[in-house]
């Protein structure tokens, strides 16, 4: 469902803004599936840009209604820009320019002409483009355009402001090149082999000779016969000297470089549709979000299309990644997930999805000593001698810090079994917990999950799942596969997939991925252990 656009906030006395702000807060929260558009003039209040972070889906900031004057409308865009950018709404935050080059003599005494030629249309989309790549497109407000200019427009918006390629449907190859005698990539024989493997995209690794970025020139048009799609892969400075004996060359480090030569290469060949950085993570102290935003902002400056896809391992993808680096990246490709679950729990992350089986505490978020999430279910005590209670369990922080977040296990309020959030893997692990001292002599008890703060943690995120609950000498009135029936209590931040409302995740973005797996067996037992002979 879509909501009429709210028109010209901003325009108001504080106290009203206030209002405003409130008000669009309100109608989200009460119509959490309703688009909200919101039209914005004047200044951005502090209340109003919360408003708009809370409680709308896209702003239209009016940047116009001055006589036009390139270098004042650059600055004033560009203050736009950052005041968006500081309070985390560039992602659904739009310039809106306005053409009125059609309009009378009297009408520009009054307004003032504002973008009315075609150059100044693609300097201003230009400037934006480079300025925030992070912002999903672009306005115009065109009462008295000439169809020319609209035209123009409409043209430049596809140019500058297009969306990289779909990221679906993609069969991929990568690295393994075959070379020839002198060590040139045999770019014939390349073709050939991918279209007897069926490939229809192949990643271009830039590393293994000095001429590799001089071959995929080569390589482009015979791809681009055979139907097949190519992505820049390159090796981050992890992977170059002194660490190892070669760089991506011609470049080497300089990715914004990469980033412009890639997309100058890419207008020639539309086949060339993405681009790659290894080990992304690893590197992420050189790869700060400002310095991505960088790289994408002068490829996209050239070619809007053009996706940039860093390269994270699974253990990598959470949701701190996705705070910092959402805004800045067009699509992840995930390495070396184990299975299904994994895959899923990765789609999760990177589309703003909860399990319904999770409790979960957000990065970003102050919390204080005791902190919790809790889900209780009650449970008949049967006769019998033993108690037991199974089940298995992950938590998507391997890290050293501990002390902070603990996964309990209780049984009228006792703890009967707990573990740090610390260390580990993100693997399933199967928890046995014998509970007959705590349930002898009762009738029934309370089994409890909980996830709670022993100390109080400013920045620190995690997700704990829960599935596969069984007991032996307990009947309980609903297990894990019914988290709508199981009581929910928390105090703090934190967020549960149980209940009767469960939190499904909010939706608000969406990162599309690939999944990159191993072909050779030696690699595959590296990844992924060795196979099941069942």
């Amino acid at each position: 469902m879509w909501a009429s656009p709210l028109t010209k906030l901003g325009m108001s006395a504080q106290k009203l803004t206030l209002k405003q702000s409130r008000a669009l807060i309100a109608l989200k929260k009460a119509c959490p599936n309703l688009f909200v558009a919101v039209w914005h003039a004047g200044g951005l209040t502090d209340e109003l840009l919360k408003g708009y972070r809370d409680g709308a889906d896209l702003v239209l900031l009016e940047t116009y209604g001055v006589p036009f004057e390139m270098q004042r409308y650059m600055r004033w865009i560009e203050e736009r820009i950052s005041t968006v950018r500081k309070a985390g709404i560039i992602h659904k935050t739009v310039i809106a320019l306005g053409i009125n080059d059609a309009a009378s003599k009297e009408e520009w005494q009054k307004v003032g002409q504002w973008v009315n030629s075609s150059l100044a249309l693609r300097q201003l989309m230009t400037f934006i483009r480079q300025k925030a790549p992070d912002m999903p497109g672009i306005a115009f407000f065109a009462p008295k355009a000439s169809q020319k200019m609209l035209m123009a427009a409409d043209k430049l918006a596809g140019e500058i402001f297009g969306k990289p390629a779909p990221l679906h449907d993609i069969i991929s190859d990568y690295d393994a090149e075959l070379r020839r005698p002198d060590g040139r990539v045999d770019v014939d024989l390349m073709v050939a082999r991918l279209k007897e493997l069926g490939v229809n995209t192949y990643f271009w690794l830039i590393w293994h000779a000095p001429t590799d970025w001089d071959d995929l020139h080569l390589f482009l048009p015979k791809a681009a016969e055979a139907g097949i799609q190519v992505w820049v892969y390159l090796v981050p400075p992890s992977e170059s000297p002194p660490y190892t004996k070669l760089y991506s060359e011609p470049f080497r480090l300089d990715y914004i470089r990469w980033a412009e030569e890639i997309a100058k290469l890419s207008l020639k060949h539309p086949n060339l549709t993405a681009w790659v950085i290894d080990d992304f993570y690893a590197n992420r102290q050189f790869f700060t979000p400002e310095y991505v935003r960088k790289m994408q902002g002068r490829a996209k400056s050239i070619n809007p299309r053009l996706a940039f896809l860093p390269l994270m391992y699974f253990p990598e993808i959470n949701r701190k990644f996705v705070d910092e680096y959402g805004q800045v990246i067009d699509g992840v490709v995930v390495a070396y997930p184990k299975d299904a679950d994994e895959i899923e729990e990765a789609w999760a992350i990177l589309n703003d999805v909860a399990f319904p089986d999770e409790l979960s505490y957000p990065w970003g978020t102050p919390s204080s000593p005791g902190d919790f999430v809790a889900v209780s279910q009650r449970a008949k005590v049967l006769p019998q001698e033993k108690h037991i209670i199974r089940f298995r369990q992950r938590d998507d922080f391997i890290g050293p810090t501990s002390g902070y977040h603990f996964k309990q296990l209780l049984i009228d309020g006792n703890v009967v079994w707990e573990e740090d959030v610390a260390g580990g893997t993100r693997q399933w692990q199967e928890i046995v917990v014998d509970v007959s001292e705590f349930v002898r002599g009762k009738e029934v008890v309370t089994i409890a999950f909980r996830l709670f703060d022993k100390k109080g943690v400013s920045n620190f995120g995690v997700r704990w799942r829960l599935k596969d609950l069984q007991v032996d000498g307990l009947e309980i009135e609903a297990d894990l596969t019914e988290p709508q029936k199981w009581k929910v209590e928390k105090r703090g931040a934190f967020e549960a997939g149980f209940g009767e409302n469960i939190v499904q995740g909010q939706g608000r973005f969406h990162i599309p991925f690939i999944v990159m797996t191993a072909a050779q067996p030696y690699e595959f037992r590296l990844r992924h252990g060795d196979p099941s002979n069942a």
